[in-house]
């Protein structure tokens, strides 16, 4: 949505004037499935980018998700990608290994929906020092970017995790043809 693209071009704070604005109208509105979307999308940028006093609103946002769309949509994989991201950046590695594994599972189903569950993944394992793990996942995510043809407004962010996996597994050379 336009939110994701504005925190890639403008910045955050733009991107969550656009996603909350919206996140206001679709609760007047009712929109349960499209306030999910917005939700997910914002949820996850502030997990990933938001600083560490808006972790509790990314939280909450994220769980919100969960317990508005139920556990197995695309809504609730990128939720639980953002909880991942949350609890990496908390310390908190266990609770966001198996909130990045439920991300994965959730959005395998939808391939191209799935750069935020691979990304937090990728970051937990980094954080563990897990760095063939972390490599292994990225190599994963960039085969589903190669097969169906792109990541969608993640992709950049999934190609940028990978490189980081692949340069701390030692990879250096495939780490710079990764953002190439």
């Amino acid at each position: 949505p336009l939110g994701v693209l504005e925190a890639e071009l403008v910045g955050l704070a733009a991107a969550e004037e656009t996603l909350r604005a919206g996140l206001t109208l679709l609760e007047k509105l009712e929109a349960t499935l499209v306030f999910g979307y917005m939700a997910m999308n914002l949820a996850y940028l502030l997990a990933d980018q938001g600083p560490d006093d808006r972790l509790a609103d990314a939280r909450a946002l994220a769980v919100s998700v969960i317990d508005r769309v139920g556990e197995t949509t695309i809504y609730s994989g990128t939720a639980r990608a953002a909880l991942a991201l949350i609890d990496t950046r908390e310390g908190a590695l266990a609770s966001a290994e198996a909130h990045a594994r439920q991300g994965r599972t959730i959005l395998g189903a939808t391939p191209g929906m799935s750069g935020p569950a691979f990304v937090a993944q990728i970051e937990v394992l980094l954080a563990q020092r897990r760095t063939a793990e972390a490599r292994a996942v990225a190599d994963e995510g960039l085969t589903m970017i190669r097969t169906i043809g792109g990541a969608g407004s993640y992709e950049i962010r999934l190609r940028l995790a990978a490189a980081e996996a692949r340069h701390a597994d030692g990879a250096h050379d495939l780490a710079l043809e990764t953002i190439r």
